[in-house]
């Protein structure tokens, strides 16, 4: 095969592409505009914290270490919640758009678990949905 031919060939395919202003525009100008606008929307995204109340009704080490791991969460910003208030009334007077509360028993039905894999425990998430934070 001659050289001279294959070089023709790429040079005049590149001519007819470039002369195609869409293709240009879609291989280069479509991705670079994609990037910048994604990258404006998206900057700053790590400022982001999300409130929250915790009610921790079992005082075990096993909910104390539970609350521990959701603490060590950088965007979580945990409020805590007395035994003898009422949660959704905390979360109305607070503006905290979410809550979880860890039943009494949670330590032992956490044991169990371990003792027993097919059983489960149940833990109360209260969220409003009408409340959202930016």
């Amino acid at each position: 095969m001659n050289s001279k031919f294959i070089i023709y060939d790429i040079y005049a395919n590149l001519k007819q592409w470039f002369r195609n202003r869409s293709s240009v525009f879609w291989t280069f100008l479509f991705p670079i505009l994609l990037i910048l606008i994604f990258g404006s929307i998206f900057s700053g995204s790590n400022d982001i914290t999300y409130t929250f109340a915790i009610q921790d009704l079992d005082g075990s080490s096993y909910s104390q270490l539970f609350t521990g791991i959701l603490e060590n969460i950088s965007i979580m910003d945990i409020k805590y919640v007395e035994i003898d208030n009422n949660i959704t009334s905390y979360m109305l007077d607070n503006d905290i758009p979410a809550a979880i509360v860890i039943p009494k028993g949670f330590g032992e039905e956490l044991e169990q678990i371990i003792l027993n894999p097919t059983s489960s425990i149940n833990i109360s998430f209260y969220y409003d949905p009408a409340k959202h934070e930016t």
